[in-house]
């Protein structure tokens, strides 16, 4: 099964997590700086393998191998033997990477967000579009549905053609088990 886009946020939001540290690291000067750079890399590069996104796999790829280069003592662009000071430009040559990684993930962060709140608003008037119609009794609201429930009222909703249109609008955006459940954060809010 595919996962739904709030997994995915939450992948990618621990993945930016992952980079911050690592900044840290390099505000640190640690040692093993290039060894847990290139553990992040791997990690965000399986996100994209998973995701199906072949330009972004193949850019991690490529700082991959920039991460090899610097760890034979090479410069990445120059391909010259990295002389003195070679720590202090192999920490540049890293933060370079993590400003490259870190762009690229934080661009498919603001990507997915964006989908999830749009997909919300949409189920935002849906909600209110019902209970303004009396399709659905604001008493009916007044403890958080379960799981079964939710599915339920998705289907109540489906029925009305307004609705079933704005809810086709959501599905466009982000899967079914997303709607589930910001149609669930939606009716917490209202409580």
């Amino acid at each position: 099964m595919e996962s739904t886009y709030h997994e995915k946020f939450d992948n990618i939001s621990g993945c930016l997590k992952e980079v911050g540290q690592l900044y840290e690291l390099h505000l640190q000067k640690n040692m093993n700086l290039g060894l847990q750079v290139t553990k992040v890399v791997k990690e965000i590069k399986q996100f994209f393998e998973k995701e199906n996104a072949p330009s972004k796999i193949a850019k991690c790829a490529s700082l991959l191998s920039e991460i090899d280069i610097i760890d034979r003592g090479y410069h990445p662009n120059s391909f010259l033997k990295i002389e003195h000071p070679k720590r202090e430009m192999q920490s540049m040559l890293f933060y370079k990477i993590l400003q490259e990684i870190n762009a690229l993930i934080t661009y498919e962060y603001e990507q997915i967000q964006d989908r999830i709140n749009q997909a919300e608003k949409l189920i935002e008037t849906i909600i209110l579009s019902a209970l303004q119609n009396r399709i659905i009794d604001p008493n009916q609201l007044s403890t958080p549905p379960s799981g079964e429930a939710l599915e339920e009222l998705w289907k109540i909703l489906a029925e009305h053609e307004v609705l079933f249109l704005i809810q086709r609008k959501a599905l466009c955006l982000v899967f079914k088990n997303d709607c589930l459940v910001s149609l669930s954060r939606v009716l917490s809010l209202i409580h």
